[in-house]
């Protein structure tokens, strides 16, 4: 290197150096005084048009990254910087990074970059849409790095859709999603809230090819936790439980000796946008008989509604039916049973051990919890005789791909507010199941009782 290109290189060496160690210095006094009251977190959003508002009528009040920031601020000790750029590619991120980000000297750093300004839109050829993909992949992946370097945590905001995309395109969207499970880098689902399932918009989320409207807006807001900033779950993201081994028993309520109750899924925030719920339950005989095995708020409920004719049943709160499986939850077999729900058009799927059952409409905008084993208003009188594992709540609607996974035991952690192994030998009113979701959500007991290991 000669001695003017050193010249330029060193202040820059210099100035970065300077700028991580103030932000090492700043940690390890928040560590020394960890009164939250006494130090705040900064939240940087760097990307393109989208994390800048573009497609909203007013992309200053209702782009996701503006309500997201009006969240963080709610929440209390968070500022937020969107130095996001419209027409931004990935490479530009790269290059922009310490302009853009470093300056702002954050704690927390959100991408929110789209494979569509990368040029996958206009990929005629396989092998374009592969070099697209693997070069936008590869320009992420070195931005967490860098984030890593300096200190920062890092958020990946996930791909969404376009509507100039052709149908080739999908399978890449889905590949971006896996890979970034596959790195451990806590990651936000966007394309489950707003996808049509052919990597287009929902109608109802639609601005533009390129971009979602308000509405959009806010469904891809609602697929960030609120707990993945205010607690240490930016670690907890990371906790390695994407294949999860089915365990051999789960807990099981009520029981002879331990009064039944009903468990709440108290949600991170509510209410939700599109979301999925699993479970898998095991009941035998007559003990599951017109009970209810999950409950939205006391409105829809899967239960077995006839005894004459066990079935799984997804009803509305008029009992008339959005979906009738022919397996029983009666059977002595373990089932795994979901639910999913797209906002946009207010339908209901009910999926019984991958298969999808079938789909109906009923607006669930007013549901703020899930109750397991039971209504919330009748306590223990309605509580299924039954096992328990593996419940779980995602974020955004869940594809057949990554039900059918979920089935195979492979937990997807990005979008995932609950999900709770049900362990623990025992559990009374007031205390939580433990969650490893990236949420501050939890599982409580409806009132006295317990549960005991089957």
């Amino acid at each position: 290197m000669s001695d003017a290109e050193f010249s330029t290189f060193a202040p820059q060496v210099q100035d970065n150096f300077l700028t991580a160690f103030k932000r090492f210095a700043s940690q390890f006094d928040q560590a020394l005084n960890p009164n939250p009251g006494a130090w705040s977190r900064k939240v940087v959003i760097h990307g393109s048009s989208v994390a800048y508002g573009g497609g909203a009528a007013s992309p200053t009040t209702q782009g996701w990254a503006r309500l997201l920031e009006a969240r963080l601020v709610a929440l209390g000790n968070f500022t937020v910087a969107n130095v996001a750029v419209p027409g931004t590619d990935s490479l530009q991120a790269v290059s922009t990074f310490y302009s853009k980000v470093v300056v702002e000297d954050p704690d927390i750093v959100v991408l929110g970059y789209s494979l569509r300004n990368d040029g996958m839109y206009s990929a005629s050829t396989m092998a374009d849409r592969i070099f697209i993909f693997e070069r936008y992949k590869a320009n992420i992946l070195k931005l967490a790095a860098m984030c890593r370097q300096m200190g920062y945590d890092c958020i990946v905001g996930g791909v969404y859709s376009a509507d100039d995309y052709t149908a080739e395109v999908l399978p890449f969207l889905y590949q971006f999603d896996r890979d970034m499970e596959a790195e451990g880098i806590p990651y936000i689902p966007f394309r489950r809230m707003v996808d049509d399932g052919s990597g287009h918009w929902q109608s109802a989320y639609r601005a533009d090819d390129a971009h979602p409207n308000a509405a959009g807006h806010a469904a891809m807001a609602s697929a960030i936790p609120d707990g993945l900033f205010v607690r240490d779950s930016l670690a907890t993201s990371r906790l390695a439980f994407q294949t999860y081994q089915p365990l051999l028993a789960g807990h099981y309520f009520p029981s002879d000796s331990v009064t039944a109750a009903p468990i709440k899924h108290v949600w991170d925030s509510a209410p939700q946008k599109s979301w999925t719920v699993a479970v898998w339950v095991k009941g035998t005989g007559s003990g599951m008989d017109n009970k209810v095995i999950l409950s939205l708020s006391d409105t829809c409920r899967v239960r077995n509604p006839n005894p004459a004719t066990p079935r799984m049943h997804l009803t509305r709160p008029d009992g008339t039916s959005i979906a009738e499986s022919l397996v029983s939850a009666s059977d002595g077999q373990w089932h795994h049973v979901c639910v999913t729900y797209r906002a946009s058009t207010t339908t209901m799927t009910l999926w019984i051990d991958g298969n999808a059952i079938g789909s109906g409409t009923y607006d669930a905008s007013a549901v703020t919890y899930i109750t397991l084993g039971g209504r919330p208003d009748t306590g223990s009188t309605n509580c299924p005789a039954a096992e328990w594992r593996h419940y779980g709540f995602w974020r955004g609607e869940l594809v057949e791909s990554e039900i059918r996974a979920l089935v195979r035991g492979q937990i997807p952690s990005s979008g995932c507010e609950m999900f709770c192994p049900m362990r623990d030998p025992e559990v009374f009113e007031g205390s939580h199941f433990v969650n490893l979701g990236t949420s501050t959500g939890y599982l409580l007991m409806q009132q006295p009782g317990g549960s005991v290991p089957a």
